[in-house]
């Protein structure tokens, strides 16, 4: 049975994106059974890692990152093992990277300047 994507309110976007109920659960046991073998354990570190995942994978900003694990892009296994910046929306990636270059550039002048 085909069923459209819950909990994302950006895939009213997206309307011919349809998944079955099978192919959703495989992502969602794939995702977890790469969170487990990472963390070993439900501990505080898969805790954190699965609110990580729950909220970019959820936010209608990152329609990007959930294209790319709906369509095997990101394999589960790579999923759980990247970075709140590989995460990241790519707008908000791409204002760390600015602001990162901003401070560095105050930086140096007021190092020039003494």
């Amino acid at each position: 049975m085909a069923m459209p994507c819950p909990g994302l309110h950006s895939l009213r976007e997206l309307p011919d994106l349809v998944l079955s109920e099978e192919v959703v659960e495989g992502i969602a046991a794939g995702i977890e059974a790469a969170l487990w073998d990472l963390t070993q354990g439900t501990n505080g570190r898969y805790k954190t890692k699965y609110r990580s995942l729950l909220f970019n994978l959820r936010d209608p900003r990152n329609l990007d990152l959930f294209l790319k694990v709906v369509h095997g892009d990101v394999n589960p296994y790579d999923l759980v093992r990247m970075s709140s910046m590989q995460l990241a929306p790519q707008e908000l990636a791409r204002w760390r990277d600015q602001e990162e270059k901003r401070v560095s550039a105050e930086f140096s002048q007021d190092r020039k300047g003494m």
